[in-house]
């Protein structure tokens, strides 16, 4: 009751000063918050399709493992589930196991990643920063986008419909990604569960549709409204090094996994004041078929989970002069239902609740002060079943947030402090498959950063970053559960170069050192200590582009999951080379022509879980 009460007096006292603002926008401020973009040309370029493909182009991120063989992506080492993912000012849905879906595929989007030096768009930002992604809305009375990848190891089709007639617009997306299983490197060695040559149960099927329509009903009044159903089919691929594994670990698909979300906008403007409101509901269900054998003909457990997640983000404004002041609560209800795999129905309901103050101050032409604080409070609601064993103690977290900020000319300078927390996933206090931890701790951490952005002519710009994060009560699976393992520390530096002093190529060359480690010194896992990436784009003519990447990724280590050994396995370092040649027939036609993995590189993204060989692919693009 106290927390509550905490919660409502925080409410009550923005209200009383009558300080109403939306979230505010990375981009208003030109010294705000470092922001890298992804954009749809570089997706293009790399032959990019869904969010985990497109990350992976900037260092801050790498891939990871999120268990059974699913992949994840992690920002600077930190755990996925650290890093919050925004589209359009609704916090993306997340399945028990914290999960964003980065999987899927995105055809109409831009994507910012907010690196968590500065505030975010819901408050405090997350300890993995933030991935800001934004719907494009048509402009035009219609607009047509049609499009096609094809490659030796996948198909995807995509298509955009939009229309803006007088104050109103429509905006429908569909895709449909296809893919057999692939090819491993030819340099692959076999063992007992996996041959050469085609990737055992890699094979995946996943359609995506969504339509928003949206009315601008004066200057100052905007409602929308979205549907968005994502289906998909899958096999988990088994871990070649394990040489003993239950049937769970070795021969599992997942037959369906769907989700469906339902979204309504409305953002209204009065005097010097902002309003805004989101509300959202999500339906998730995915089906895990365990198989006898390798063979996947018949199968014994079928484990179902059922989930939901309602909520609301209520965000006011007021910009007066050189201030930005901003109050944004946020409520969500989450749901998750267990059935099937010879166990008794768990069921878990989690509330929570987060109120956040934001402010920024120009404080002068040169220097600009950012500062927030978010109060969250989580609490059970209900459970019952197989979740029932023990009430999970309510857990509360307060979070702040300081950035100051220099630029004068063409240099800009940042230093930023925050303690920031990660509330337990549900699935790592309830497990549902084991003993459960409902008093697991959240992870806190003290970060601090700080970066320089120099632009040494009009052609080309350097950002240089260091960052330096401290964890508390570091959340980590043991195999029989999730524990408060104890701290970690991580800390790096990050340089960005682009250039266009060359008349006839854009080049990029991005460069990364991380460093992690736990309370017994050890490295954490699937945390390579180098990366490297090199992009060159070259105009040959006005219809005809070059595209030429390099990238390197150091050696890491992995657990042999899931065998559930401790030992660590070290994973060796790779080089990947890809080329992609594009001609524009005309404005609205293009063709690209490309080849990934050139040298046919055999390396592992996780011990025991080889990747893709060398891939030959063509692509095609009408707009109308």
């Amino acid at each position: 009751m106290r927390k509550i009460s905490l919660l409502l007096a925080l409410s009550s006292s923005i209200f009383a000063e009558a300080i109403v603002l939306e979230p505010i926008n990375i981009e208003d401020s030109p010294i705000n918050t470092p922001s890298y973009e992804v954009s749809q040309t570089l997706a293009k370029e790399t032959r990019s399709i869904s969010l985990t493909d497109k990350l992976e182009q900037d260092i801050s991120f790498n891939k990871t493992s999120i268990g059974n063989g699913n992949e994840g992506i992690s920002f600077r080492g930190l755990d996925f589930k650290a890093t919050e993912y925004v589209e359009d000012g609704i916090p993306m849905y997340r399945s028990t196991g914290g999960l964003i879906d980065t999987n899927f595929n995105m055809t109409n989007e831009n994507i910012l990643i907010n690196d968590g030096s500065g505030v975010s768009s819901t408050g405090v930002s997350a300890m993995g920063g933030e991935v800001e992604i934004s719907s494009s809305v048509p402009t035009k009375e219609l607009e047509v986008k049609l499009g096609t990848t094809l490659s030796t190891n996948d198909e995807f089709y995509y298509t955009t419909l939009g229309s803006a007639i007088n104050d109103y617009y429509i905006q429908a997306d569909a895709s449909y990604y296809h893919r057999s299983n692939w090819e491993l490197s030819d340099d692959f060695n076999p063992t007992i569960t996996q041959r050469k040559g085609k990737r055992v149960n890699s094979d995946k099927e996943q359609k995506n549709f969504s339509l928003k329509v949206g009315t601008f009903i004066n200057d100052n009044l905007h409602v929308a409204a979205k549907v968005s159903v994502s289906k998909a089919d899958y096999g988990l691929e088994p871990n070649i090094e394990a040489s003993s594994m239950n049937h769970w670990a070795r021969y599992t698909r997942v037959d369906p996994k769907e989700l469906s979300s339902y979204y309504l906008y409305l953002d209204y403007d009065y005097e010097d004041f902002k309003f805004s409101l989101r509300t959202y509901y999500d339906d998730y269900q995915d089906k895990y078929v365990i198989y006898d054998d390798i063979s996947y003909t018949s199968h014994g457990s079928v484990v179902t989970y059922d989930d939901s997640r309602l909520g609301t983000i209520f965000n006011t404004t007021r910009k007066k002069g050189s201030s930005k002041s901003s109050f944004i609560f946020l409520s969500e209800r989450n749901e998750h239902i267990r059935l099937g795999g010879g166990m008794l129905k768990a069921t878990t309901k989690l509330d929570t609740f987060k109120s956040s103050l934001l402010h920024v101050e120009q404080l002068s032409d040169i220097f600009e002060l950012e500062a927030a604080l978010s109060y969250t409070l989580m609490k059970e609601h209900e459970a019952s079943g197989g979740s029932a064993a023990k009430k999970m103690d309510d857990k509360d977290a307060l979070d702040g947030q300081l950035k100051l900020s220099y630029t004068e000319n063409k240099s800009s300078l940042y230093i930023s402090g925050a303690r920031k927390s990660r509330m337990p996933a549900m699935a790592e206090m309830f497990v549902f498959f084991g003993p459960t931890n409902q008093n697991l701790k959240p992870e806190r951490s003290w970060q601090y950063s700080a970066g320089y952005k120099y632009d040494i002519s009009k052609k080309t710009a350097i950002n240089f970053d260091i960052y330096y994060y401290d964890i508390e009560d570091l959340i980590v699976d043991k195999g029989s559960g999730f524990i408060n393992q104890g701290d970690a520390k991580h800390y790096g530096a990050e340089l960005r170069v682009n250039t266009k002093e060359f008349d006839k190529n854009y080049i990029r060359v991005s460069y990364t050192y991380a460093h992690t480690q736990d309370d017994n010194d050890e490295d954490l896992i699937l945390v390579p200590n180098h990366k490297l990436i090199a992009q060159d784009t070259i105009t040959i003519t006005d219809k005809i582009n070059a595209f030429l990447s390099y990238t390197y990724v150091s050696s890491q280590y992995s657990y042999n999951f899931p065998s559930y050994a401790n030992t660590l396995n070290k994973i060796d370092d790779y080089s990947l080379f890809d080329a992609q040649l594009s001609y524009t027939f005309k404005k609205e036609l293009s063709a690209r022509l490309g080849v990934k993995n050139i040298t046919d590189e055999n390396y592992e993204w996780q011990y025991g879980f080889p990747a893709e060989g060398r891939s030959f692919y063509i692509s095609l693009e009408l707009k109308l």
